[in-house]
């Protein structure tokens, strides 16, 4: 996978802009479809017992180890504290 340059960006939003409605809606589908394949793809990558890390949503740098795996979320029980939290696998970092 590459990112896409500047130019290729401005080709994508032109032929954005020239499609009907009822392609763009067929579009999202297709890419949330590819991220959610993407999503499994990570979350199977990881097992459990393996150290991981995370941001929370005030910043907060969570450590833990995995406790959980499933399809696109992964259980992880932090280093301090007594919850689990369950994060979707593209947030989460091998320690």
């Amino acid at each position: 996978m590459r990112p896409l340059i500047p130019q290729q960006t401005q080709e994508f939003s032109n032929l954005l802009s020239e499609l009907e409605e009822k392609d763009i809606k067929t579009l999202r589908e297709m890419i949330h479809v590819e991220l959610d394949r993407r999503a499994k793809i990570v979350a199977i990558s990881f097992r459990q017992g393996e150290k991981v890390w995370f941001k929370e949503k005030h910043g907060s740098i969570i450590h833990g180890t995995v406790t959980k795996i499933g399809i696109k979320n992964i259980v992880v029980k932090p280093d301090a504290g007594i919850l689990t939290w369950r994060v979707h696998s593209s947030f989460l970092n091998r320690e």
